[in-house]
């Protein structure tokens, strides 16, 4: 009896998460890119909990995952977190952005980050071609020397919705975006080009339903993994073998069909944790968004990712290093409050040179530990600051110099 009503619970659940990423799809049409981008990637990370799997080797750990009510249950939460920040966050109607009078602190930004980007390249130049488990590992100078910003982020906002309107300017920032955007795929980032492909799919068909590059990106899950090896071979090895790999991928095309291991990862993780709950821990983790973190609290050593890696056997966790779904099982009411936080911050940061800045910070709450994504959500509310700091300070000055001036020429006509 109780394993009928188990299974009869499970398929409710089913049903339930699947209507609900159905239903937030078709809501997102007529919002804007930020919101069409998160719902993209929201349904990818989620969809899985609806698909079993069996044999994923998750670095030591084997799993076999077959949808539960458990975890439909928190995919059901996730999906309600997810509707309503789409609802909060991105109104249908077109709205006057908070943004739109600081282009000055934009430019300023802009600036910053071309000169972070050619101070990068130079200082860690014998760095940029490592591959990428090398290359995070490697002692790097900060892009602005004491510290760092998410330069190629900034750019690529820059370039798109270019705060300058010299020709000669915007050119310049374009191709540093350029650069900036190969430098991050071939060192095997790519999150940075899932971004840009993304708007302008969603800029050339804006009614398009998220569904469709999600499916996309589900069904031919792993393709983008020999792309990325076949581009970084013909970068980095002299004697890389493309015709064997051609080959080889082209009497193996079961391996670039079904699930991504970017996915399965997801689930995995989730998988692992559930194992061990860490009820009220990654809330802790949640210190990294105050100021002078280290300073106050110390080194956020011991991370969700940290506890996950562990269990499966790596050590200081991995690259898809947590979950959104397990943050909601281990923080409950603070994960939806979050996403909400996340996505109005998108939709603030829309349209501006920051847009990818926050992009990237829903991209990380989808994927990574809270210890990681609240320090890049700091770095963006800190960016956001200085920007609107700057561009009052210059409005300020602009008023005052204009009414220093109308008062001379009002002296200058009253002694004549």
């Amino acid at each position: 009896m109780m394993g009928y009503l188990e299974m009869s619970l499970v398929v409710v659940l089913w049903m339930v998460h699947f209507g609900l990423l159905f239903l937030i799809n078709a809501d997102v049409r007529e919002r804007g890119l930020g919101a069409k981008y998160a719902v993209t990637i929201f349904t990818f990370y989620t969809l899985t909990l609806l698909v079993p799997f069996y044999n994923h080797e998750h670095f030591d750990y084997v799993v076999n995952y077959v949808p539960s009510s458990t975890s439909l249950f928190l995919g059901v939460c996730a999906d309600l977190s997810m509707l309503a920040a789409v609802r909060w966050s991105f109104p249908v109607q077109v709205v006057p952005n908070m943004m739109s009078g600081s282009q000055i602190g934009f430019a300023l930004l802009v600036a910053v980050a071309a000169v972070a980007q050619v101070i990068d390249i130079v200082m860690n130049r014998e760095l940029l071609l490592l591959p990428k488990e090398l290359y995070i590992e490697a002692e790097k100078v900060p892009n602005l020397l004491v510290f760092s910003i998410p330069a190629q982020l900034i750019l690529l906002g820059g370039a798109l919705y270019s705060p300058f309107k010299k020709a000669p300017l915007r050119l310049l920032i374009a191709v540093q975006a350029i650069v900036a955007t190969v430098l991050s795929v071939v060192q095997g980032y790519r999150g940075v080009a899932l971004m840009v492909v993304l708007h302008f799919v969603y800029r050339r068909w804006p009614r398009l339903s998220p569904l469709v590059p999600t499916l996309l990106m589900t069904v031919a899950g792993e393709l983008s993994n020999p792309i990325k090896y076949f581009v970084g071979g013909l970068l980095l090895n002299d004697k890389f073998d493309a015709v064997g790999m051609l080959d080889y991928y082209g009497s193996h095309l079961d391996l670039l069909v079904g699930l991504s291991g970017e996915q399965k990862a997801i689930v995995s993780n989730l998988v692992l944790g559930m194992k061990e709950l860490a009820l009220g821990d990654p809330i802790l983790e949640l210190r990294n968004l105050f100021p002078l973190t280290n300073a106050l609290f110390g080194n956020i050593t011991a991370t969700s990712a940290t506890r996950l890696g562990e269990l499966a056997g790596v050590g200081y966790g991995q690259g898809t290093a947590y979950s959104f779904v397990l943050f909601i099982a281990e923080a409950m009411v603070i994960a939806p409050l979050m996403m909400l936080g996340v996505t109005r911050m998108m939709r603030l940061l829309g349209g501006t040179p920051l847009a990818f800045v926050s992009w990237t910070v829903f991209f990380s709450l989808m994927r990574d530990t809270p210890a990681f994504w609240s320090g890049e959500l700091k770095m963006s509310v800190l960016l956001t600051l200085i920007v609107i700091a700057v561009s009052f300070c210059c409005g300020e000055y602009s008023r005052l110099y204009a009414k220093d001036v109308a008062s001379s020429h009002g002296t200058n006509r009253d002694l004549q």
